[in-house]
Formats: structure tokens, C-alpha cells, sequence
């Protein structure tokens, strides 16, 4: 072997990196950018919020991000905005503009709900105009307290054993677990509301809206409805005179066959990685052995 191809070889190993470094740069350099967009559109006067309740329906799901920005100029019927109701100033709705009177009080209503808010708002209520919402990434925020310090306790777990690929597998299976128990905890995938009920002429009436991710079957003596999220849905149960009214409701997640392929595939591509880099470990443990 000459001088010159033992120089081309160390210069080849010295620029070798592995992969989880970069993958942890690549990581850093998102979210250093991520960080300094929200930081730039807070310093603009910019706001953002987690939808925690369904009265926006499909226009921001349970789980939305909602952006605000200052509002600037007249606000007009039929725009979104964020305010603290002058009977609870410290909570904060973000619903739609129904109607401004002559003298300025403005009226507001969630989408799905059936009457006008309780209120009139002044322009010193309004928190901000919503400009942009993003459905299910608020469920991810949220989620970020339960998946960061599992990941890290997975990625330190892993770094205790000596094998490239145990280490790999130990990791993602790690992150895997700790995507489940937010899953879990969290529920983000399906949910429901009921609305309201009522009885007439031995005929209830339940109406009920979606909250998750994903779309659902919401059924109840004998009647179904299919949801998609944020989306509103009416049952009509027969009762009789024993029943006085009472019946239950189930929800299931509804999807078509690829869909469930979709489901198993993302629930199972975790082992299936980790048992892939077990059966093949890397090249470093392959040139160990």
C-alpha cells in the first residue's frame, strides 16, 4: 500500500461521521430555526394557542395551533379572534365575528355552537386576529413534555451498551414507547363531545362532535354516524317508555382498509426497524466481530 492511498484512507476515516450525530445536528438545526421563528413572530406582537374545545368545529379541531397577530385595523364580520370575555377576563376564546353593531360592540360565536355568545366584546377585549391554524400540531405540543425526557432517557439507556446496534435498537424502541405513552395519556387520536340531547315523540336526538386525529364511528341503539374531526353529527334513537329516555353512545375509530394498513404499518414499523438492525447490525459492529 503506498504513502498515498494509506493518506486518501485516513482522510476518508477522519470525515467519517455517524449517523446519529448527524442525525442530531440535522435535529438541533430545526429546532434552533423553529425557535427563532416563534421568537421573531413573538416579538412582532405575534401569539399562539392550543384549540382545547370543539366550538370552532372543523374550522380549528380540538388540537389546532392558532396564530394570532395584533390587530391593526378594523376587525369585520366573519373574522376569527382571540379575546377575554369581559365576564372572564382571564379566560381566553378564540371564536367568529357574528355581527358588529353601529356603536361598535361586537358579537361573537363559536361555529358549531347554536346561539351567539353571552357577551358583546369591545376592540380592547380582542386579543388578536387568527391569520393561520394548523390542525392536530397543538396535540404534538403537547405531547412534548412526555416525549422529550422519555427520548432522552432512551438515548442514555442506549448509550450504556456497547453494541452500534443494540444501541440503535434500545433508542428507537425507547422513542417508540415514549410516542406510545403520550398516545395514551394524551388520547389524541379519537374523541367525542355530546353536544346536547332531547326527546320527541319517543325519538332522542344526540348531537355530538369529533375531537381527535383521526375520523370516527359514533354509534348508539342501533343508529350510527361517521365523524371526521371537528365535525358535528346528529343520532336518532328510538326509546321506549322503560328506557325514559336513557341510551348510550360508543365512539370507534372509523377508517377504509388503507387506513388501517396506514395504522399497522406506523405501530409496527418501530420493532420492525429495531428487529432490521439487530438482525443486521452496523458496519462498526460487523467489523468487530
Amino acid at each position: 500500500m503506498t504513502a498515498t492511498t494509506l493518506a486518501l484512507a485516513a482522510v476518508r476515516h477522519a470525515r467519517a461521521v455517524p449517523r446519529s450525530v448527524v442525525a442530531l445536528r440535522v435535529l438541533a438545526v430545526v429546532v434552533l430555526a423553529l425557535v427563532a421563528a416563534g421568537g421573531t413572530f413573538r416579538l412582532l406582537g405575534g401569539q399562539w394557542y392550543v384549540v382545547e374545545t370543539p366550538s370552532m368545529g372543523t374550522t380549528a379541531p380540538v388540537g389546532s395551533l392558532v396564530f394570532d397577530v395584533p390587530v391593526r385595523a378594523a376587525v369585520a364580520v366573519g373574522d376569527i379572534v382571540s379575546f377575554h370575555p369581559p365576564t372572564a377576563p382571564k379566560e381566553l376564546y378564540t371564536h367568529r365575528i357574528v355581527a358588529i353593531a353601529p356603536a361598535g360592540a361586537i358579537t361573537t360565536r363559536g361555529d358549531i355552537n347554536g346561539a351567539p355568545d353571552g357577551w358583546q366584546l369591545r376592540t380592547s377585549d380582542i386579543v388578536g386576529r387568527v391569520t393561520v391554524i394548523l390542525p392536530g400540531i397543538g396535540w404534538g405540543l403537547r405531547a412534548l413534555p412526555i416525549i422529550v425526557p422519555g427520548a432522552l432517557l432512551a438515548w442514555f439507556i442506549g448509550g450504556l451498551l456497547r453494541s452500534a446496534a443494540a444501541r440503535r435498537a434500545t433508542r428507537l424502541l425507547g422513542g417508540s414507547l415514549a410516542v406510545g405513552l403520550a398516545a395514551a395519556w394524551l388520547h389524541p387520536f379519537t374523541g367525542m363531545v355530546l353536544l346536547s340531547t332531547g326527546v320527541t315523540d319517543r325519538i332522542a336526538t344526540a348531537t355530538v362532535v369529533a375531537t381527535g386525529l383521526l375520523p370516527i364511528r359514533v354509534s348508539g341503539g342501533g343508529r350510527s354516524v361517521d365523524l371526521t374531526p371537528g365535525q358535528v353529527g346528529r343520532l336518532h334513537i328510538p326509546v321506549d317508555t322503560a328506557s325514559a329516555g336513557h341510551f348510550a353512545l360508543q365512539s370507534a375509530l372509523h377508517l377504509p382498509v388503507v387506513g388501517w394498513a396506514g395504522v399497522a404499518l406506523a405501530c409496527a414499523a418501530p420493532l420492525l426497524l429495531a428487529c432490521a438492525v439487530l438482525i443486521r447490525p452496523p458496519k462498526a459492529d460487523r467489523e468487530a466481530a
